[in-house]
C-alpha cells in the first residue's frame, strides 16, 4: 500500500469516528491552505485586503 492510499484510508476511518461523535468534518484541499485568507477563504497574492 502507497503513502496515498494509507493516508486515505486513516482519513476515512477517522472522519467516520468523528462524525459517530456528531463532530461535522470538512475535508480541504491541502496545496493551498497556507495562502487562504481566514475571512473569505479566496487566495491573495501578498496582502490580505478582507
Amino acid at each position: 500500500m502507497n503513502g496515498e492510499a494509507c493516508g486515505s484510508v486513516i482519513t476515512r476511518w477517522l472522519v467516520d469516528v468523528l462524525e459517530e461523535y456528531g463532530i461535522r468534518v470538512q475535508l480541504v484541499n491541502e496545496p493551498y491552505m497556507s495562502k487562504a485568507c481566514s475571512i473569505c477563504g479566496g487566495i491573495h497574492r501578498e496582502l490580505y485586503v478582507c
